[in-house]
């Protein structure tokens, strides 16, 4: 009778495996051409989740970047967000939600129900193809401080090869790559609040009237932009050999 039981309980794993072949690795990189949302997400702190209306308790990804261009920016996701459940399914871990999309399959479509700054909001989605490179645009964001939810303030980034920038509300951080430094500026609206050359990526370098939380901010940017930079620059040219004939004696 044992050995039955432990038969059927080898064959039943066996199933689940096949059909979610990279369940239980850790840190599995994402396959290109696998089914695509576009999102980086994180588990709540407790008493984030607490302050949530309408969310059960333990359940609950907290929407960290959305990719630009990807199935989950055309669908309206946004940053902060909370994904708490997926078709008929609650979303209680990472590892759950990524196999919920590797099983909806390329061009199907789901709909993400997700908490936003207290409101409930259902968003249907048709999934992607996993480009060969979707970090098109790297993100800085652990490097910056940002409002817990409920009573958010609105967060926006975006970053180039040589551009980038971080929108907390109506408070624009922008650097611009000039030369072998940097061009930050700091507007509110169309009003300009401060504005400065930062000929070295070091912070005790720059100004002193630029503040700890910015100066986070134009680390992450420059991080950010120098990373694209180095992915985007042309491989070295190895050297040509040069034979050089030896005068016959």
């Amino acid at each position: 009778m044992r050995v039955l039981v432990l038969l059927f309980l080898t064959l039943g794993f066996a199933l689940v495996q096949a059909q979610f072949p990279h369940e239980g690795r850790h840190n599995q990189k994402p396959v290109p051409g696998s089914p695509w949302l576009g999102i980086y997400v994180k588990w709540m702190e407790k008493e984030t989740a607490a302050q949530l209306k309408g969310v059960p308790e333990g359940f609950g990804l907290l929407v960290r970047e959305v990719e630009p261009s990807s199935p989950a920016a055309q669908a309206g996701l946004e940053a902060l967000d909370v994904i708490w459940k997926y078709d008929d399914q609650l979303v209680a871990s990472k590892k759950q939600l990524y196999a919920l999309i590797r099983r909806t399959g390329i061009d199907a479509e789901a709909v993400l129900t997700v908490s936003r700054a207290g409101e409930e909001l259902e968003l249907p989605v048709q999934l992607g193809k996993r480009p060969e490179n979707p970090e098109q645009l790297v993100f800085g964001a652990e490097r910056v401080l940002v409002t817990d939810i409920p009573g958010l303030v609105s967060i926006e980034k975006g970053f180039g090869p040589r551009s980038g920038y971080i929108k907390e509300g109506d408070v624009v951080v922008s650097v611009v790559r000039a030369g072998p430094g940097f061009k930050y500026s700091k507007t509110e609206g169309e009003k300009v609040l401060e504005e400065e050359f930062l000929a070295n990526e070091e912070p005790s370098l720059w100004p002193e009237a630029i503040d700890e939380k910015t100066q986070r901010k134009l680390q992450a940017l420059i991080e950010s932009i120098q990373k694209v930079e180095r992915e985007q620059a042309p491989a070295p040219r190895k050297p040509r050999v040069r034979r050089v004939p030896v005068p016959s004696e």
